[in-house]
C-alpha cells in the first residue's frame, strides 16, 4: 500500500510539473508585458485545429487580424508551446529583416555547401 501511494504521490508530481511548465510557455507574454493572444489551448497553443480541419495560414491570418484591430505593432502567440513573435507593422517588419539581420541570420537551419550544395542557396 506504502509503495502504491509513493508511486501515485510521484505522478502527481510529475503531472504538476509538466503542466506548471507549460502554463508559463503560455503565460511568456504576458509575464513579460507584450501583447498577447488570449486562451491559447493547453497543449496546441493558438494552433489547435491546424492539425485537424484548418491550415496554419487561416490561423496565423485570424491572428494577424486580432492584433491588427486591436492597433498593436506585434503580438506574442504560442505554437504548441514555443512562444513566437506575429509582427504585424510593415516597417517593424523591414527593420527587423534588414537592419537587425545580423541578429536574426541564424534561425537554426542547417547548411553545409561544401557536402550539401542544396542546402546552401538562397531558398533552402
Amino acid at each position: 500500500m506504502e509503495l502504491i501511494n509513493a508511486v501515485l504521490a510521484a505522478f502527481i508530481f510529475a503531472v504538476s510539473i509538466v503542466y506548471l511548465f507549460i502554463r508559463n510557455k503560455h503565460n511568456y507574454w504576458k509575464d513579460n508585458g507584450f501583447p498577447y493572444a488570449p486562451n491559447p489551448h493547453f497543449l496546441f497553443g493558438h494552433a489547435k485545429g491546424q492539425a485537424q480541419t484548418r491550415h496554419g495560414a487561416d490561423i496565423h491570418q485570424e491572428l494577424y487580424r486580432y492584433f491588427k484591430q486591436r492597433g498593436e505593432r506585434y503580438g506574442g502567440i504560442s505554437q504548441f508551446i514555443v512562444p513566437s513573435v506575429l509582427v504585424i507593422d510593415p516597417e517593424l517588419a523591414k527593420t527587423i529583416l534588414v537592419k537587425d539581420f545580423n541578429v536574426f541570420h541564424d534561425h537554426g537551419v542547417f547548411t553545409n555547401a561544401k557536402d550539401d550544395p542544396l542546402t546552401g542557396h538562397l531558398f533552402a
